[in-house]
């Protein structure tokens, strides 16, 4: 319905018109009738119909004296502004426009260009340098994986013992020691099975070992009553062999260190080499890192498990990724480090 100002009046539906409203709109047009066109122009000024319907042409009339340029161009408006503000001088700090990047500009990082001169001739140089050579100047260096040198490591450590007795890094030094840089294989065997009591020491490390004589120097070292320390890193020791090493083990009452880093056991071989171990009370350091195979945190279990029942092992070079493995080895370990420590005073009180 339309809203009419006159009380007197009924609203109507759009379309049908009552006798009052013809009237009015015929009073209307007589008074606009007798206005002159500049009468009308000043009441179109001050008079908007308010008519959403309408066009805004013909609500307002247009109040622009200046002459039309065209139709309009929305580019061209935009490029006017932007060549206006350009050469606009409003403003005593002001700064002409100039097109250019904010901020740093990225530059990419340049890779050094490896000196291959004289890495040449270092490569050289230790090529021709000798394994005792090599192990010397580790040592001065303090190289880990180079130096001869035996290094614990506790960079594991937690709350609980000031040390830990397991060790997380190691790689087995380059020399084969003073006993056995002349010695040929054929020789160490036959001082090992003629129970040579100066042979304390089974140093191999490195050494290019066919599977038949690195077998038979295992079944040979089951009959020495002599040799305290076993060092085959990096002698390509599989888990055949760990099984012939640990039927020695389980009999053997003098090695007393076992060096079988940088070698190809699996989780199997390990096993073996621990289990024998439960029947070993000699044994007090042995190193299984670095191993061809990664062992799996399951061998890692295992390991603890197999070591609750030794009693005399201190050292042991293997990294554990469990925490669990590693805390039960550790608390091991130092419960046999304190028995030693406990059997040690009591042969000093006697």
């Amino acid at each position: 319905p339309v809203y009419c100002p006159d009380k007197r009046r009924q609203s109507v539906p759009i379309g049908t018109a009552t006798v009052g409203e013809m009237a009015d709109d015929l009073e209307t047009d007589a008074a606009l009738a007798t206005l002159t066109k500049e009468e009308l122009a000043l009441l179109a000024e001050e008079i908007d119909p308010d008519n959403c319907l309408l066009p805004a042409r013909d609500r307002v009339a247009n109040q622009t004296s200046k002459k039309s340029t065209g139709d309009f161009d929305r580019d061209r408006l935009l490029n006017y502004m932007s060549e206006s503000a350009k050469t606009s001088t409003v403003g005593s700090d002001y700064v002409t426009f100039q097109k250019k990047t904010r901020g740093r500009v990225y530059e990419p990082t340049r890779k050094p260009k490896p000196q291959t001169d004289e890495m040449d001739e270092i490569e050289k140089l230790l090529l021709g340098m000798s394994e005792s050579d090599l192990g010397e100047l580790a040592d001065d260096l303090e190289v880990d994986g180079l130096s001869t040198k035996t290094r614990f490591s506790s960079s594991k450590r937690r709350s609980g013992p000031p040390t830990s007795a397991v060790t997380y890094s190691y790689i087995p030094g380059v020399g084969h020691g003073p006993d056995h840089d002349e010695l040929s294989m054929d020789e160490i065997l036959e001082r090992i099975q003629d129970n040579d009591s100066s042979l304390t020491e089974l140093n191999v490390n490195n050494r290019r070992i066919d599977n038949e004589t690195r077998q038979q120097l295992l079944r040979c070292l089951r009959f020495n009553t002599h040799i305290e320390k076993i060092l085959l890193a990096n002698t390509k020791l599989d888990d055949d062999d760990a099984r012939i090493l640990a039927v020695h083990l389980e009999t053997n009452r003098t090695i007393k260190v076992m060096n079988l880093e940088s070698n190809r056991l699996t989780g199997a071989g390990v096993r073996v080499i621990l289990r024998a171990l439960q029947k070993n009370n000699t044994v007090q350091e042995l190193r299984l890192e670095n191993q061809y195979n990664p062992l799996g945190t399951r061998t890692e279990m295992d390991a603890a498990h197999l070591l609750e029942k030794n009693t005399t092992l201190l050292r042991l070079g293997l990294s554990f990724k469990g925490g669990g493995a590693r805390q039960k080895v550790d608390r091991i370990l130092l419960r046999n480090n304190d028995a030693a420590r406990q059997r040690r005073r009591l042969n000093s009180q006697s």
